[in-house]
């Protein structure tokens, strides 16, 4: 079928060769795609409102890095050749357990919100080693069983800031509740450790270099899967969407 050609064509040593050269051009390079107690903040990162910026959310922030850890993790990997694989949420993949074995060999997986592993693991994996999302796309039951799993919170709007402090710190707030647009998870079962926040700029370089968009707007929603490739660009040679 195509999606099982297109997966081992892909994944061909001569391609590899030829896609690490080809990485987006960004026209101001972020170095570190999360942000930490210790990141260097550029002014533009708070001219401009969610996903793009924090805008007015200077305090949301600095309380939410103090529940972080000091510093964001090293680039994985030695010199080899680095993949990374990118897995949607689509239906495009069932059935094919061939691809599940070629999932698991490549270094990161990066799942997006509630995508499902139980049921699925012939077809996707079981491994994952980000699971990026925003409060409402985030997994009400959790599945991903991996020791070393990063959860990558992705905020969309002001009160994103008042959840994610919740699941860090094990602790509610009820009234946050009402301003999401559907439930969200009451508990994400990681440690402060394994949390992270997506550096906006990000999604703004996504927009500006590489889907060229003449200016950014607010609330536009979608973000996702092309920042977890871009995310996915700043460790690895070779990704796989």
């Amino acid at each position: 079928s195509f999606p099982t050609y297109k997966l081992r064509y892909s994944l061909g040593p001569s391609l590899v060769q030829t896609r690490v050269g080809s990485k987006p051009d960004y026209s101001t390079p972020v170095l570190e795609p999360f942000l930490d107690k210790n990141t260097h903040f550029n002014e533009q990162i708070f001219q401009y409102s969610p996903p793009f910026g924090f805008l007015d959310m200077k305090n949301k922030l600095q309380e939410i890095l103090d529940h972080l850890p000091a510093s964001s993790e090293e680039r994985r990997g030695g010199r080899d050749c680095r993949r990374c694989l990118v897995i949607g949420n689509g239906g495009i993949l069932k059935g094919l357990g061939t691809c599940a074995r070629v999932f698991m060999g490549l270094l990161f997986v990066c799942r997006l919100n509630s995508g499902p592993v139980r049921g699925f693991s012939a077809d996707v994996g079981n491994r994952t080693s980000i699971r990026m999302s925003y409060p409402e796309g985030s997994p009400k039951v959790w599945e991903d069983t991996d020791s070393d799993i990063r959860f990558v919170a992705v905020i969309y709007k002001s009160v994103d800031f008042h959840w994610l402090r919740a699941m860090i710190t094990k602790t509610s707030s009820l009234w946050d509740w009402l301003f999401f647009w559907q439930n969200v998870p009451v508990s994400v079962p990681l440690k402060a450790s394994q949390f992270r926040l997506l550096n906006p700029e990000i999604i703004r370089e996504t927009a500006l270099d590489l889907l060229h968009y003449p200016n950014v707007r607010e609330r536009l929603w979608g973000w996702d899967q092309v920042s977890c490739l871009a995310v996915d660009l700043t460790w690895c040679d070779y990704v796989k969407k």
